[in-house]
This record gives structure tokens, sequence and C-alpha cells, in this order.
């Protein structure tokens, strides 16, 4: 039976690797993409925008696509996960803009947690085994798939969504807002160590410790994906990469063929 379901718009699939190291993964996000993901089993943590959840099976966890994350295994065991990946075209090309509210109004790392034991948690179980059943047919419906797909949306923007069992890490999660916050203005080292009363050189530390970046990796990280953003909205790249804090687009462009090992025009 397949485990993977792909359609111009989103992909559908579930993976179980019977044994994972311990390892501190660098954080991502999946550009012009929303992801949910079911775990079914593993010993992770879903850390996001500075904050961690800790992770039981059956628990839910989404990101949208401009929110660095990972999972950090915190032992050797299997990890197996449903993963749904949705394309922001979805939304707009389907004028299913109401159902992409759960992953954009919201502060980047807050609100990630659907709990299993909670009501929501069990109706998107529910919900995703039956996606899943209709999506790993041998010969799969599209239209079926699709609608319980918007099932599961709708369900997912009908109540607010429950944050539980939050840790949060001294002052990176503080530190990122602060990064968040002010992505389009002159950011510095100097200026977030004044802010935060501490010296650089902890600053660069600890965030390199906890997140796998340096802050100007983050920084830039974060503001690819803002000019990512604009360029899909219909704006231009110059725009895009002055709107999203770069000098120039020769710096923007540099910061590009870094991260992507392509140029901006290519893939924008």
């Amino acid at each position: 039976m397949p485990n993977s379901f792909r359609n111009k718009n989103y992909h559908l699939w579930r993976n179980t690797d019977e044994e994972i190291k311990k390892a501190n993964f660098p954080l991502h996000s999946h550009p012009n993409m929303m992801e949910i993901l079911l775990l079914y089993a593993g010993d992770t943590e879903f850390h996001i925008e500075g904050n961690i959840y800790p992770l039981e099976p059956l628990d839910v966890v989404i990101a949208s696509s401009n929110e660095l994350h990972r999972m950090v295994h915190r032992s050797m065991s299997r990890y197996e996960r449903f993963v749904i990946n949705i394309s922001t075209e979805f939304f707009t090309n389907n004028n299913y803009k109401e159902f992409e509210n759960i992953f954009v109004n919201r502060r980047p790392g807050e609100q990630n947690l659907i709990k299993h034991s909670s009501p929501e948690g069990r109706q998107l179980l529910e919900i995703m085994t039956r996606l899943q059943k209709y999506a790993f047919l041998d010969n799969p419906l599209p239209l079926i798939v699709t609608n319980t797909l918007i099932e599961l949306l709708y369900v997912l923007n009908q109540k607010d969504i429950i944050a539980d069992n939050i840790s949060k890490k001294s002052n990176i999660r503080e530190i990122i807002l602060y990064i968040n916050e002010h992505l389009t203005e002159q950011i510095s080292l100097e200026k977030i160590s004044d802010k935060f009363f501490m010296s650089k050189y902890h600053l660069c530390h600890l965030f390199k410790k906890h997140t796998g970046f340096t802050v100007n990796q983050y920084i830039t990280r974060k503001r690819i994906a803002m000019v990512e953003e604009l360029c899909k909205a219909g704006k231009n790249l110059t725009f895009a990469a002055s709107e999203a804090g770069f000098n120039n687009y020769s710096g923007f462009y540099r910061a590009y063929m870094k991260e992507n090992g392509k140029s901006p025009k290519s893939s924008l």
C-alpha cells in the first residue's frame, strides 16, 4: 500500500525511522508551505521559534511557512509520523483563505500544539486516520482526499488551539520575538545584546546552542522567507528584498545563493 500522496497543492506522507540518533538538527522552514504533523511514535520535542513542546504519541503540531522549527529527539527510539504539507496556493487558488487563519493569525511559536487528549485532538485524529485511508489506496480518488483535507482544516480553524506544556529556554524566546518584530529594521548584535543585557559572546553562544543558527544566520533566513512570501503575493524581487530588511539587492542575492545554491530569479 502506498504511504504517500501528492497533489499539485499539497503532499501527504507517512514515514517510520526504526532508530533515531539523538542529534541537534538545525532549524528549518518550508517556504510557501504550511505543515501539519501527527506523531505516532517517538521520544521527541518540537522546537519552534524559541518555544519547546514536549510531545506524546498522537499529538498534532502545526507550523506556518515562516516559522523556523525542528524535531529534537531525546533518545534513540522508533520515530513514526504522518505529515501534511500544504502550499499557500491551496488557500488562495481555491478561495480557502479562512482556513489559513490557524497558520498566519497568531504569533510565531505560539499555539502550535494540539494535545491528543483534548476534544479537538481526538477529532483531528479521527479525520487524519480517514485521510490516510483515502489517500494511501492503490488508486485514490483525489476529490475525496481533498475534501477530507478541507474538513481537517475546517476543524483546525474552529477554536483557539491551547498551547499546552510549553517549556521556554532562558531568553531565546524573547530574543526571537524581538528579531521577528524588528526584522525589517537594521538589527545588529550590539543592539540585541544591549536590549537583553548580555555580552555579544554570551548572546551568540546561547543562540547557537539552542537554535543551531548564529544570530545573523537566523535573521537572514527569516528575511529570505519574507522575500519569498512577498514574491508569492506578486511583489517584484527588488521591492521584496528592500521590504524584508536587506540593504540592497546584491546583498539579498548573495544571501539567497548561499542559502539555496541557486539564484532567486530561477526559483521565485
